[in-house]
């Protein structure tokens, strides 16, 4: 063959070769290009766990509930009974804030008190407290007139009417009698700390629960609307390739 010929022959079938791969085999870009944009949209188990994180929350509450039950009860387990009128020796064994409470209904020495008929509300009454190391009296105020000691348990049937402080662990005599020379009712009064007492601020309290609560519903609820945002919205990823 005429070596001119061949040569003008050459480039027609290189085209020709490069004609059929480019049918046969498309590039990587064109195929990646025709696939359009990756879908980004997160999982439904984001839902999931956002209502096991609220579970959380309510559970730790609930225990910080059943947590305070148990130390309101012990603290009315620990209190020292008296009747009015009438006299008792208490010993107070740590300094501190104490409050006198009325209560319509309990027992005292196996003998049952229930007085709601005959005072609904706590009588007149006259209370002093000596400390009997020193024979000092102390200041006794009432209650109800400093908000933070106006507390009641058992359902209400129990009522803070008088607090006083104390300084030195020790005995104190407590005398109680009626402001009304005419009564001889026979009441009973509670002496102990306060029942709410520092509750509030323990961690372990209703106040450490609720504020659980509070951050696993936030979170919570905020997973739920960023999810349900991202798959009915249009958040998507675009590849984007040179050449």
């Amino acid at each position: 063959m005429n070596p001119r010929a061949y040569a003008s022959l050459m480039p027609k079938a290189a085209a020709a070769k490069t004609n059929r791969s480019s049918t046969e085999e498309p590039s990587d870009s064109s195929a990646e290009s025709s696939t359009g944009p990756t879908d980004r949209r997160p999982s439904r188990g984001w839902y999931g766990l956002a209502f096991v994180l609220m579970l959380v929350g309510v559970a730790a509450f609930t225990a910080s509930l059943t947590v305070a039950r148990a130390q309101v009860d012990e603290t009315v387990g620990r209190m020292q009974r008296l009747v009015a009128p009438g006299q008792a020796t208490l010993t107070i064994d740590r300094p501190g804030t104490y409050l006198v409470y009325y209560e319509r209904i309990g027992e005292y020495r196996g003998e049952a008190f229930d007085t709601t008929a005959v005072f609904r509300e706590a009588p007149a009454l006259d209370l002093d407290v000596r400390d009997d190391a020193t024979g000092e009296f102390l200041h006794v105020g009432q209650a109800k007139y400093e908000k933070s000691q106006t507390q009641m348990f058992n359902n209400g049937r129990a009522n803070s009417e008088f607090v006083f402080t104390v300084a030195t662990p020790g005995d104190y005599t407590v005398t109680a009698a009626h402001k009304n020379e005419g009564l001889d009712d026979r009441v009973l009064l509670a002496v102990g700390p306060p029942v709410v007492g520092s509750l509030m601020s323990d961690w372990r309290g209703p106040f450490g629960g609720a504020a659980v609560l509070a951050f696993t519903v936030v979170a919570g609820a905020s997973i739920v609307l960023v999810t349900w945002m991202l798959r009915h919205g249009h958040v998507t990823r675009r590849e984007d390739h040179a050449g």
